[in-house]
């Protein structure tokens, strides 16, 4: 993937994060990356592990939890190490904001 392209992602996926806390919300949106990594069987210590640069486990769930802002560099980082997509951490998360958007605009007459 393109870094255009991840950061047109990552724009994507932190646009709704700034229109829900202007709305008084969370703004919090959980990613893939701890579904991935448990459905490859590794724990975060492992993952951190198979990063290159490496990182630790207590690195690899800030970034899960999104206390660590989830830049390019750690979306494909993580995304080789995983042997997925750098989308893949972020898709389903970006996909519902979106359906959310669409459904919140509509029920207002938008």
């Amino acid at each position: 993937m393109h870094h255009y392209q991840l950061t047109l992602l990552l724009h994507l996926y932190q646009h709704p994060k700034r229109q829900m806390a202007q709305r008084g919300l969370s703004g919090r949106y959980m990613n893939r990356i701890r579904e991935i990594r448990e459905a490859a069987g590794l724990s975060s210590d492992q993952l951190g592990a198979l990063c290159v640069p490496a990182t630790s486990g207590a690195q690899i769930r800030r970034l899960e939890t999104e206390d660590r802002n989830l830049t390019a560099e750690w979306m494909e980082r993580i995304a080789i190490a995983l042997k997925c997509t750098p989308a893949d951490l972020i898709a389903n998360a970006v996909i519902a904001e979106v359906r959310n958007e669409v459904e919140l605009a509509t029920a207002n007459g938008g």
